[in-house]
């Protein structure tokens, strides 16, 4: 069957040519049908087209991004504070007296190896077994379960260190290893997993271990907006699985921090969200010192901590921070000094048994505990606490003479 274009140029088709003008084939060589929308028009029609596509887009995700709003926040209540003060409200002890309320997350913020996980399981066991936390804080009598989710331990040192704090109500904590398994709350399915696990276990405390691998999957660790997204995450699950309270243990990073200026390492949005900030360090010697700072009532100067590695078991202890640089040495000073009783300061420094800051430490602290006992004369003598004071009652007949200060006062 001959084209169109054939029969156009067709001598013996006189007819076809007679009827077929010269507009025909100027729109014919270019590509148009005659007589229909040309290039531009349709072109025009398609832009319209994809317009309205897009408008239909953006209208769309509009009322799905209404819906989410409505879903998550109802409204503002309209209340005066006069008014809104007027309204019954419930009493609400607290979880763990004077260190976390309820509605509260709280940071548990340390430095490499200072014992964070060892801490965490502190207040999981005196929250499972209602005990009072480091000994010395009353806990809340929780109206349901205790939750874990740790990202830092291999199944079988989870189960290993969780088993070997004691705990009696072991039925009340769950405990979920996520290392190696690409677990991110970022990931909406796995978070709508981590709200029906928590409601499921009837959930009411829960544990993330560490910050910075829960943070995967939500961007970067030192991005402020990143982490206030993970954090808003936090939130919502807490009030649709009803939780009451979290702990989130996060690393200072390698850097030494001044006494009370230690943070968390990254975004500063993690610390200014915390509503009880807990900070575990570690001097030197090796001791722990714990204190903490919030909202409602939340503090604690710094206490040490006494550890109990036959039970896991840590308390607050009496022992401060100066103290703490001298307190290995005290068992060399205190058998140098039932070894030369009656000897002067000076005649201690010239022993070099330590450093004269951890000796002064040392001195101290032994009479604090009652092995060393200090009496002046004209200079000052140390004694064994069990040690007669014969040597000094002649020093003084020799050479009597006002009573002199005590070490650091």
């Amino acid at each position: 069957m001959p084209s169109d274009d054939a029969a156009l140029f067709n001598p013996e088709n006189t007819q076809r040519r007679v009827h077929i003008s010269a507009a025909e084939i100027e729109a014919r060589s270019n590509g148009e049908t005659f007589g229909g929308p040309s290039v531009e028009e349709r072109r025009l029609a398609d832009v319209e087209a994809r317009v309205r596509s897009k408008e239909i887009e953006l209208e769309a995700q509009r009322r799905i991004t209404e819906r989410v709003a409505k879903s998550t926040f109802g409204g503002f209540m309209s209340l005066s504070l006069g008014e809104a003060l007027l309204v019954p409200r419930e009493v609400k002890p607290a979880i763990i007296s004077g260190l976390q309320m309820q509605g509260h997350k709280a940071t548990l913020t340390a430095g490499f190896k200072a014992g964070k996980t060892t801490l965490s399981g502190n207040v999981v066991r005196s929250l499972a077994d209602n005990e009072p936390f480091l000994g010395r804080f009353p806990v809340m009598d929780l109206p349901g379960n205790i939750g874990i989710l740790d990202y830092e331990l291999t199944d079988d040192d989870a189960l290993d260190m969780y088993g070997a704090l004691g705990v009696r109500n072991t039925n009340r904590i769950f405990l979920e290893s996520l290392r190696g398994t690409g677990f991110s709350l970022a990931n909406g399915y796995h978070r709508d997993l981590a709200v029906k696990w928590l409601i499921l276990h009837d959930i009411c405390y829960w544990v993330m271990d560490p910050f910075g691998r829960a943070l995967r999957g939500f961007g970067s660790e030192n991005d402020n907006n990143d982490v206030r997204v993970f954090l808003d995450a936090i939130d919502e699950i807490v009030k649709e699985a009803g939780v009451l309270g979290t702990l989130m243990p996060v690393h200072t990073g390698r850097a030494q921090h001044e006494i009370g200026a230690e943070h968390g390492r990254g975004a500063t949005v993690l610390d200014d969200d915390a509503d009880a900030r807990w900070l575990l360090t570690k001097d030197a010697a090796g001791r722990r010192f714990f204190r903490a700072e919030g909202r409602s009532g939340v503090g604690l100067d710094e206490v040490s901590l006494d550890f109990d590695s036959a039970t896991a078991r840590l308390t607050t202890g009496t022992v401060t921070r100066d103290e703490s640089k001298g307190e290995r040495y005290l068992s060399v000073v205190e058998d140098h000094i039932a070894a030369n009783p009656g000897l002067g300061l000076n005649e201690l420094r010239d022993a070099k048994l330590c450093g004269n800051p951890e000796l002064s430490s040392a001195i101290k602290l032994g009479e604090k505990r009652g092995t060393i006992r200090i009496t002046y004369s004209t200079y000052m003598h140390l004694f064994p606490n069990h040690q007669d004071m014969s040597r000094l009652d002649a020093l003084d007949a020799v050479a009597p003479a006002p009573r002199l200060a005590r070490i650091g006062s």
